[in-house]
């Protein structure tokens, strides 16, 4: 505590009003600055709490008595914490100068008698602080924004000269978030050796007795202790309850969109319908502020007038970009008699156009600062256009300029460099002194050379190419384009020939597009059709068919081209109950194509040779392919029946192993055939003709090969008993075919 000095001039004791508890952490000084009375110098740690209003109550009571000035300088450590309403106002108090504190508070005075406090702030200076913005609070200022006077949306614009809100960040709390150095505080106070939130547990753990007088002391120290006191004592009877400790359902609080938030966090809180002048207002600095919001530039000149800013600095705030309204200051700001616009330190890569505006300052010059920045390309160019501006300077140096060899307009620059009639005048010279000193970043052979001496020997650079170059450059180029273009055309259509079966067939399964002259699409043929195929293959064969086959082509997840295909299964499609031959004839007549599966056990199956002999002949009713092979695995010639060696010569065979088997497979459902069926006659001489050799009867023999060897229907057996033997290589109850023997064939 500093008592006033018998030699002051000052007729007056700040003590006699200030709080008492102050004297633990400030200290008043008398006239020691010369434009103030008294100067008020604070030193806050944890547990110490400054509060504006406190102040207020104090200078009232001097202003009303004598006409004092006071400065006030607040220094914060380990947290200390100030209580300061927006826009800080007080009588008397003219110099505020904050470092490093919690600040609270902040809309406190909103809409209250405080925004009637007359303007007295001369100069403001905070960084390094954290408001500690409530939600609840924040959203009522938004929510009312139309019921914000001048008086509190501007500030103290009236006085305020110099304004430097350096590194100031708002940070969204609930309320409870600060009972712990209140209640800390409170500890102390009463003479505890415990802090919280380290000893909350032996605090619960007190008597009741005693942890009563704690809250009831606690409260006794004023009304910042009696809300963390209370939320204590919820937090104690949820944890003797066994429930989870929390705060009570009624401090519970929203969020607040940070876009708003920063709306209201510049000068003053921004209200589009308040007209603000600062009318003394001659240095704005806030730098070091990061992140700076999206419209903070916009927001900062709106229905804003700056008579006499003389200073702009948003250096270390993270710009990409010179903001517009910076580009075109002597529009947003142009009653202001700018010195000097700081967008140092930042990552800004190009200036971009300023435009004409002119100077309504007389000789006043402009300088706008962008050194330690990421611009990388100057050229003369650049140089001469702001020149062009008058009274206006850009300072570039301390960037990263690339020296590389295809920066031409940097070689153009080292021409007129040597031009001495080129700078002669300003701002041209004071251009040429900024060239002198500045250096090369990149290339890394370049790095520190003065770009001024460079020369086309350091850069190792060829000469500059002449116009016949570039036209027989771009000649060559515009050739050899033509005949890469060509030559890909034409291994394309070369490729498109070999492949054009392949080409059409993934056409029409993957994009659904047919080529012109090539086959029809088939589609799904006469009306009377049940199936799309039936499927002939031996009883060995089932696992691919059913696992494989069935499940590929009937899943519409799995269809390709014209959709899921509807096959016949004798498994699953034969009707129970009728004799297996006619099943076989009428399935067949009743699908568009049969599926032969070839494998050797279908070779040696006889049922599959009649299901082949029964397809074959409904392709030559129908004129048109029924049959569609598909290869399993190879089967040698010398285990084929010869129905089934012409039927691997007449007709083309997919082979699974094939990469486009299932778009061959489906492109076939689809697709009619131009091939020529044979004839009846053709197909009686084919399949029911052997040679000289394997007549064993003066009648016409149909033989059918089996794996037990040669069986004809006229040597003794009956019709009926030659398929019934056969189905012993089937799942079927041959005792059911001799039954209905009467009905076969």
């Amino acid at each position: 505590m500093s008592q006033r000095p018998s030699n002051a001039t000052t007729s007056f004791d700040l003590w006699a009003y200030l709080p008492s508890a102050w004297t633990t952490f400030c200290d008043v000084y008398y006239d020691v600055d010369s434009d103030v009375n008294a100067t008020l110098r604070c030193n806050l740690t944890e547990s110490d709490v400054w509060r504006l209003q406190d102040l207020r109550e104090a200078l009232g009571a001097l202003v009303n008595s004598t006409d004092i000035e006071v400065a006030v300088y607040l220094q914060c450590h380990e947290g200390g914490m100030v209580s300061l309403p927006w826009p800080m106002r007080a009588p008397g108090l003219v110099k505020l100068k904050v470092t490093s504190c919690l600040l609270l508070d902040k809309y406190a005075d909103f809409n209250t008698s405080a925004e009637r406090i007359p303007d007295s702030l001369r100069f403001l200076d905070m960084h390094d602080c954290v408001w500690l913005n409530y939600p609840d609070e924040v959203n009522y200022v938004i929510e009312n924004a139309e019921n914000i006077s001048s008086e509190y949306a501007c500030g103290q614009d009236s006085t305020l000269r110099v304004f430097r809100y350096r590194r100031i960040a708002d940070r969204d709390i609930r309320k409870e978030d600060e009972c712990n150095l209140v209640m800390s505080s409170a500890l102390q106070l009463l003479n505890f050796s415990l802090s919280f939130p380290e000893d909350a547990i032996e605090v619960f753990q007190w008597s009741d007795e005693r942890f009563e007088e704690f809250i009831n002391n606690t409260k006794a120290l004023g009304e910042d202790y009696v809300f963390c006191a209370d939320l204590l004592t919820s937090f104690r009877l949820s944890a003797m309850n066994d429930s989870n400790p929390g705060p009570p359902s009624d401090l519970q609080t929203t969020t607040v969109n940070p876009s708003e938030d920063a709306r209201i966090s510049r000068i003053g809180l921004h209200n589009i319908t308040t007209n603000c002048v600062y009318e003394h207002l001659e240095i704005l600095d806030e730098s070091l502020t990061v992140p700076l919001d999206r419209k903070h530039f916009e927001y900062l000149v709106k229905n804003t007038e700056y008579p006499k800013l003389r200073v702009l600095n948003y250096s270390h705030t993270n710009l990409g970009e010179v903001p517009k309204e910076v580009r075109e200051w002597r529009v947003y700001f142009n009653n202001s008699p700018m010195e000097l616009v700081d967008l140092s330190h930042n990552s800004i890569t190009k200036v971009g156009n300023i435009p004409d505006y002119n100077n309504t300052h007389g000789n006043v010059t402009t300088t706008l600062n962008l050194q330690f920045n990421q611009i990388a390309k100057i050229s003369f160019q650049m140089f001469e256009a702001w020149s062009q501006q008058p009274d206006f300077v850009v300072d570039i140096r301390s960037n990263p300029i690339d020296c590389s060899c295809d920066m031409l307009d940097l070689k153009d620059l080292m021409v007129q460099i040597q031009n001495d009639s080129k700078w002669a005048e300003q701002p041209m010279q004071t251009y040429r002194q900024h060239l002198s000193v500045m250096r090369c970043a990149t290339p890394p052979e370049l790095s520190g050379r003065a770009i001024d001496l460079l020369n086309a020997v350091d850069w190792q650079c060829s000469p500059l190419p002449s116009a016949d170059d570039v036209l027989d450059v771009v000649f060559i180029s515009v050739v050899v384009g033509l005949m890469v273009v060509v030559i890909v055309l034409f291994v394309l259509l070369i490729l498109a020939l070999k492949y054009r079966k392949e080409v059409r067939i993934l056409l029409f399964t993957r994009v659904h597009i047919m080529l012109p002259c090539g086959p029809k699409v088939s589609h799904k043929g006469p009306s009377e059709k049940v199936f799309d195929a039936f499927v002939a293959y031996a009883h060995q064969d089932s696992d691919w068919v059913l696992g494989s086959l069935l499940k590929r082509l009937e899943e519409p997840s799995n269809a390709r081209g014209c959709g899921p295909v509807k096959l016949c299964i004798h498994q699953r499609d034969f009707v129970v109950g009728k004799p297996i031959i006619d099943n076989i004839i009428d399935s067949i007549a009743a699908s568009r194509h049969t599926i032969i599966v070839l494998s050797k056990s279908f070779a040696k199956s006889s049922w599959a040779m009649e299901e082949l002999q029964q397809a074959y002949r409904q392709s030559l009713e129908e004129r048109r392919r029924h049959l569609l092979v598909v290869q399993l695995e190879e089967v040698p010639k010398s285990d084929m029946t010869p129905v089934l060696r012409r039927c691997c010569k007449t007709f083309t065979y997919i082979q699974v192993s094939d990469s486009l088997f299932w778009d061959r497979l489906q492109y076939s459902f689809n697709v009619a055939d131009d091939k020529k069926i044979l004839t009846s006659a053709e197909y009686d001489n084919a399949t029911f003709t052997a040679s000289e050799d394997e007549i064993s009867d003066k009648h016409t023999a149909v033989q059918m090969e089996t794996h037990t060897g040669d069986i004809n229907y006229n040597s003794g057996f009956s019709k009926t008993e030659v398929f019934c033997e056969e189905m012993k290589t089937l799942p079927v109850d041959t005792n059911t075919c001799k039954d209905r023997s009467s009905s076969l064939l």
